[in-house]
């Protein structure tokens, strides 16, 4: 086996690109044509089966990427009787004029940065180069300083430098050039190697929602009203009409965000089942939707392959990641997800599916008199998985419904699913219904249910309650009144992103408007609707045919509110049949210096202290770039009550970067860097450290950290994390934010900071 590489290549590939000089206050010069280097990839090359000749030579042909790096190259044979063989060599990829950006992974708005680009002269001559900046997004200091003269040496360097401002868009692009000035002509450009760079807003964003349902030609008024308390930076109104649900639940698909793979099977099964119901409930009705088949074709199969992988070898799963304690609830609701998938024709291994069913058959007690209301809900939910999967226990369930009285309103919605699959005539099918019927809280935004306080452990909100409730009657009994009570309280809360809250909460609501949309037929509605605001025309549509799947959407920027009277917004049904769905969404930005720490059930503050430093740190505020030290990143986690499923993120300062420890790197001997480290408070029996075992291997990211724990018990919790300062600036700083998962208004954040990294 032979490699017969080891080429220095001055050619490389690239983006033809025509752009302006100053692109969003950015530089400055003529509009000019260059080819950009930004496709960047780990791999260069990869082929699984070459075929080579008998005396064990290929050839391949590739075109490599834009990286001007040395590319390792590892070859592999077999021959039909097992002989192998391997070799390696190294391909380079250079210039003789490269240009190398430095800049943070992000930005935020307002951010004050010193980008910087590294010059590279390769030759063996001194050459005069012209060195540009041209950004989308970032404002320089001095425009006028876009394009800067420098005298590289031979076989050297040169750092050229540019302060600018993040601004208000969503994101910033930077393109670096460089070209010689002299008798060789040598040029290049490049992105940086992370692209585009995204900027976030150091703003707190504030939304009022509001929305409800039409049944027959009429009107519904709106009074909209700016705050009186601050004066807003930035937002306006959008306004949703649906006349379907099926636009509500399409329009909620378009702003779920793709769940991160390191982030718990909850969270994958929680985006997958959304998806699956509306793309079954929409090829079902004929109304197929092409772009939507291949987004659930896309994701799915990724998603089921990363829940396969967490199965641990009891057949359950955990909360977070492989190889931990299984846990009843979060192994049923997965395995509830896994045969939904199935059912619709994606590939789930039996042999998983089987030891998933085993696990929760084993594993699932009995019930007492002493079982807790919790637990009892627990076990209900459990059952109601295996009987979808058509295993039906009649002495637990009996027992079950002997003791209803003590279930929540969705244990005895998923206690009458199960007798109604194993026996529609059961009479206790329509006694559970009845009782669901008499228990619902009705208001003026319709009918929801709530669960007692010793129900609750790990879910019970009012939507997940609600949902799953109109889950079951829209299958059992979609014509009763209350089930279409519980649409309206479900369509009118909405949070401001368009979806029912976090994870399960807005999967369970999804499914549940899903089979309400089955049960109403809602699929066919013919009528003409239209909104207006402050008597002026704002949007208008016909329901009828596929315009079902599309709502109608109309923005009001702020300015064009009237910020010291109500704003009347009039939505507008005409005759017809369907209902029409509308929603409307004030959001208002307020500067984060002004907003105050949040205490929703837990408290959370953050401070930056010396690396090394253990008690009565002086928080920092500035740091040199020259001192080369790392900082340490503190949070104090102060729970009054136990807490379960904790989620605790925080945001970094562009400037810096978060020392990964699990990787061999250059910065792992620096003495002063310290573990991520758990400490809780001398008066709590768990002192001087004790309890890191609490929390889950933290998540690194670009922008951010994330730290999570399945239990924790009342007590102040110290988290910290080290930070190298790589860019100077002045860097805006959001929020940190500790919450529980299943309960998210369980909540608290850190007040936004001011980060200041000198050169």
């Amino acid at each position: 086996l032979g490699v017969e590489t080891g080429l220095s290549l001055a050619a490389y590939t690239g983006r033809n690109a025509s752009r302006p000089g100053g692109g969003g206050g950015g530089g400055g010069g003529e509009e000019e044509s260059f080819v950009i280097r930004e496709d960047f990839p780990d791999t260069a090359y990869w082929n699984p089966s070459l075929i080579t000749n008998s005396d064990g030579r290929g050839q391949v042909t590739m075109t490599l990427p834009d990286s001007l790096t040395t590319w390792q190259v590892d070859v592999r044979g077999l021959t039909v009787d097992t002989k192998v063989g391997q070799a390696e060599t190294q391909v380079v990829a250079t210039k003789p004029l490269l240009i190398r950006p430095v800049t943070p992974r992000f930005l935020i708005s307002g951010d004050h940065v010193l980008m910087a680009a590294v010059v590279n002269n390769n030759t063996s001559s001194e050459l005069s180069a012209s060195v540009s900046l041209q950004s989308e997004g970032f404002v320089l200091d001095e425009p006028g300083k876009a394009t800067q003269q420098v005298t590289v040496p031979a076989n050297g360097r040169a750092r050229v430098q540019w302060w600018g401002t993040a601004g208000v868009e969503d994101a910033a692009d930077l393109i670096f050039s460089v070209r010689t000035t002299g008798t060789q002509s040598l040029e290049d450009s490049a992105r940086p190697v992370w692209g585009v760079l995204p900027i976030k807003h150091y703003t707190s964003p504030q939304a009022f929602v509001t929305g409800g349902v039409l049944r027959e030609a009429t009107s519904q008024q709106e009074v909209i009203s700016l705050p009186r308390t601050f004066s807003p930076s930035g937002g306006g109104l959008d306004v949703e009409l649906s006349p379907s649900l099926a636009g509500n639940l399409l329009s909620a698909l378009e702003v779920m965000e793709t769940p991160d793979t390191t982030l718990s099977a909850e969270a994958t099964v929680s985006y997958l089942l959304p998806n699956l119901e509306v793309y079954r409930a929409l090829n079902g009705a004929g109304l197929s939707d092409p772009e939507l088949s291949e987004r659930v074709t896309a994701n799915v199969t990724t998603g089921i392959s990363r829940l396969l992988s967490l199965q641990n070898e009891d057949g359950g799963w955990s909360w977070w990641g492989k190889n931990e304690e299984s846990d009843r609830y979060i192994s049923a609701y997965i395995f509830f997800g896994l045969l939904r998938a199935h059912e619709i024709g994606m590939s789930v291994k039996d042999e998983s599916l089987q030891r998933a069913g085993m696990y929760l058959s084993e594993t699932t007690p009995g019930v007492t008199n002493d079982t807790s209301g919790a637990e009892l809900d627990e076990i209900t939910f459990v059952y109601f998985v295996l009987a979808y999967a058509n295993t039906f226990d009649e002495t637990t369930v009996g027992n079950l419904y002997n003791m209803r009285d003590r279930l929540s309103p969705s244990s005895r919605a998923l206690l009458a699913y199960i007798f109604n699959k194993a026996n529609p005539a059961d009479e206790r099918v329509r006694d559970l219904i009845s009782n669901l019927e008499s228990s619902a809280v009705v208001t003026a935004s319709g009918a929801h249910w709530e669960t007692p306080q010793e129900n609750i452990f790990i879910t019970g909100s009012p939507i997940y309650t609600t949902s799953l409730v109109v889950y079951v009657l829209a299958q059992l009994d979609s014509a009763n009144q209350v089930v279409f009570n519980a649409v309206r309280y479900l369509a009118a809360h909405r949070n401001a992103r368009g979806l029912w809250g976090m994870g399960h909460e807005n999967a369970w609501a999804m499914m549940a408007l899903n089979e309400a949309m089955l049960g109403f037929g809602d699929l066919n509605p013919d009528f003409t609707f239209s909104a207006m605001l402050n008597g002026g025309p704002l949007a208008n549509g016909d329901a009828s045919g596929n315009q079902v799947l599309t709502p109608t959407e109309a923005q009001v920027p702020l300015e064009y509110l009237s910020p010291n009277s109500p704003n009347l917004l009039t939505i507008q049904r005409e005759a017809g049949l369907g209902r029409l769905y509308y929603r409307a969404v004030l959001n208002v930005n307020r500067p984060v210096e002004d907003v105050k720490p949040l205490d929703a059930g837990m408290q959370i503050e953050r401070a930056y202290v010396a690396s090394g430093c253990q008690k009565k740190c002086p928080p920092l505020s500035t740091l040199e770039l020259a001192s080369d030290q790392p900082i340490t990143a503190r949070l104090t986690l102060v729970l009054p009550h136990d807490s379960y499923y904790v989620m605790v993120e925080d945001s970094i300062p562009a400037g810096m970067e978060i020392l990964n420890r699990s990787l061999k790197t250059s910065q792992q001997g620096i003495e002063s860097a310290e573990e991520v480290q758990v400490q809780f408070d001398d008066s709590a029996p768990f002192a001087e450290g004790w309890g890191w075992w609490l929390f889950h291997e933290p998540q690194i990211r670009d922008d951010g950290i994330l730290f999570t724990a399945d239990h924790l018990p009342a007590g102040t919790y110290v988290l910290t994390y080290t930070l190298i300062p790589l860019q100077a600036g002045e860097y805006r700083v959001l929020p940190a934010h500790a919450w529980e998962a299943f309960f998210p208004e369980v909540q608290g954040t850190s007040a936004g900071a001011v980060f200041e990294i000198k050169p």
